[in-house]
């Protein structure tokens, strides 16, 4: 019976989970929505994320998990991730992101980002080379943003 109860409890916040994840993988990308028990994700190498997936799959309470293709944009109630990449052109997209997502070395303007945009937290994934992560640090943190950098500080969970 108390294991029975157990399951119940830990059911039920999974059931009301909303959140996005930035994971860390070198040199590739792995982000997921999960909103309630399922759970939506995006690798730009699935061979090389899946055992990193598996692993969280197996450690949260989701009935399905279903690879998406990878939007400039994210929104769901509360949150709003823009993502800039080098291999989509970035343009500028009819709302106010909360994060923004740098992947795969894109060329940026910082100075027309901040101008036009008042993210509260920048995040650089895997896909990045430590070099240019060094130097958006640098200049975001001068600028008094948060930056987050999955190489160093691992995956990030992002809620509204």
């Amino acid at each position: 019976m108390g294991l029975l109860l157990n399951r119940f409890f830990a059911y039920q916040p999974a059931s009301q989970e909303n959140s996005f994840w930035v994971f860390h993988k070198y040199n590739t990308s792995l982000m997921g929505h999960q909103l309630g028990l399922d759970f939506y994700y995006f690798s730009s190498s699935p061979k090389e994320t899946q055992p990193l997936l598996e692993d969280f799959l197996n450690s949260k309470l989701v009935t399905s998990a279903q690879a998406i293709t990878l939007q400039n944009f994210f929104q769901s109630e509360g949150l709003g991730i823009l993502i800039i990449d080098r291999e989509a052109p970035y343009s500028q997209i009819e709302f106010d992101p909360q994060y923004l997502i740098l992947r795969n070395n894109p060329p940026i303007n910082l100075e027309r980002i901040l101008a036009t945009y008042s993210p509260k937290q920048i995040i650089a994934d895997g896909s990045n080379s430590p070099w240019f992560i060094e130097k958006w640090e640098q200049t975001w943190l001068e600028k008094g943003y948060n930056f987050y950098a999955t190489h160093a500080r691992g995956a990030l969970k992002i809620t509204p």
